[in-house]
């Protein structure tokens, strides 16, 4: 018989957190914000200098509507 392992959601983070960011990509390992860009690949290549052997998640933060 098999055991099923329980997956766990990774935290998100703070919606505080991402407005640093607003109008740039991030590249997100786990909650943590790993990388920032102009463009995806701007984000990408951050995150893959500070973390080589992970692949982010890149993610696009909106600006906040005033």
């Amino acid at each position: 018989m098999r055991k099923e392992k329980s997956v766990r959601k990774a935290p998100q983070p703070s919606s505080d957190h991402l407005r640093l960011y607003e109008g740039r990509w991030v590249a997100m390992i786990g909650p943590r914000v790993v990388g920032v860009g102009k463009t995806p690949r701007e984000a990408w290549t951050a995150a893959r200098r500070l973390r080589p052997k992970e692949d982010p998640i890149l993610r696009f933060v909106r600006p906040s509507p005033s």
